[in-house]
């Protein structure tokens, strides 16, 4: 059923352009992956994916110079799916492996309350980062940049922080945290008191919320960004202009990619620390 399901979903996400081949295959078993460990953990990252895609698809005239800068376009590759997705599905794996051991060892459960929670806020970074990336550059004034608030930078820039973005950034976070924890506890998917799904709920949310800032600190410090040599404008491009850009700052085998995993990866881990706790 799962692969039935994700197959239908990714064949229209192919048509609409929302994804590549690889990045269609990835989604696939990482999907299928998912709704088999439970099928809240699906839902998380259909709702995180069809809410970036639409939102990429809506803001995509209104952002034109900040799609300038960024190294790739709306159409997600292996390469970003398995950068937003990829904790996920690992710790849904974890989960699923707890699960289906059957153990009630309390250890054991708290492995598998640690594992939902760091599959949810990972889930929950992913959403904050793309929902504050995307509404964050309609904003009217241009971003702050995160080192030195009194500097400001061109939008879509990475580091660069708004109020509309860290509104954009807590507002997809927490969705995703709410929806998640409260469908986990109607299915018995963990057995939890208020007061302790209070704190998951926190948890999550602010764990997602953190991931973000890793994603902007990462963007303004160490993340390859590069300067065109025909128009002078910064890009994290590698090729602008139709000539191959100058590192400017940061590494240059330190791409977007992989400052997606690691704060979705910091999320995660704070998740599962509380969770398991």
């Amino acid at each position: 059923m799962g692969v039935l399901l994700n197959a239908f979903l990714l064949a229209f996400s192919l048509k609409k352009g929302f994804l590549t081949a690889g990045g269609a295959i990835i989604a696939l078993l990482m999907g299928t992956t998912t709704w088999m460990a439970h099928p809240v953990f699906f839902l998380l990252l259909i709702l995180f994916f069809v809410s970036s895609s639409f939102l990429s698809k809506v803001t995509s005239l209104e952002k034109a110079d900040a799609q300038d800068l960024a190294s790739k376009g709306g159409t997600r590759d292996a390469m970003q799916v398995l950068a937003n997705g990829g904790v996920a599905c690992v710790a849904s794996f974890t989960f699923l492996v707890v699960r289906v051991s059957g153990s009630m060892a309390e250890w054991v459960l708290r492995v598998g309350t640690g594992a939902a929670a760091a599959t949810i806020a990972s889930v929950a970074a992913a959403t904050a980062d793309t929902w504050a990336t995307e509404i964050g550059t309609l904003a009217t004034q241009d971003p702050a940049w995160i080192l030195d608030w009194r500097k400001h930078v061109a939008p879509g820039t990475s580091g660069g922080v708004t109020k509309l973005g860290t509104l954009a950034s807590l507002a997809g976070s927490f969705t995703i945290a709410i929806l998640g924890v409260t469908i986990g506890g109607i299915t018995s998917m963990y057995s939890l008191d208020m007061t302790a799904l209070f704190t998951l709920w926190a948890a999550t949310g602010l764990a997602g919320f953190a991931g973000c800032f890793l994603d902007s600190l990462l963007g303004a410090t160490v993340q390859g960004f590069y300067q065109c040599q025909s128009c002078g404008k910064g890009t994290e491009k590698r090729v602008h202009c139709g000539k191959e850009t100058v590192l400017s700052r940061g590494n240059a085998w330190f791409g977007n990619d992989l400052v997606n995993f690691l704060a979705t990866l910091l999320a995660g881990c704070i998740a599962f620390i509380i969770g398991a706790s």
